[in-house]
């Protein structure tokens, strides 16, 4: 059996992809928090509390931020 190892240049390729995407999303999270008035960081609690419904855009919203964070971790688990 024969693996296809990816190459340097397909790591750089992807990390260079991944940080994009965090530029992206962060870009899109600030969208939500500028219209709800509400950061992403207090957005569950918010929808717990009753104070903030959620719409299919909340659910976007919910998606970016969980991503971003996943996103975030990784980078720093890499740096370690």
């Amino acid at each position: 059996m024969i693996l296809n190892v990816p190459d340097i240049e397909d790591h750089e390729q992807l990390a260079a992809n991944r940080e994009e995407l965090i530029v992206e999303l962060r870009a899109r999270l600030n969208v939500f928090e500028n219209r709800y008035e509400l950061t992403s960081a207090n957005l569950r609690s918010a929808l717990d509390r009753g104070v903030i419904r959620e719409t299919a855009e909340v659910a976007e919203w919910l998606i970016a931020d969980s991503t971003y964070r996943a996103l975030l971790d990784e980078r720093q688990a890499r740096a370690e």
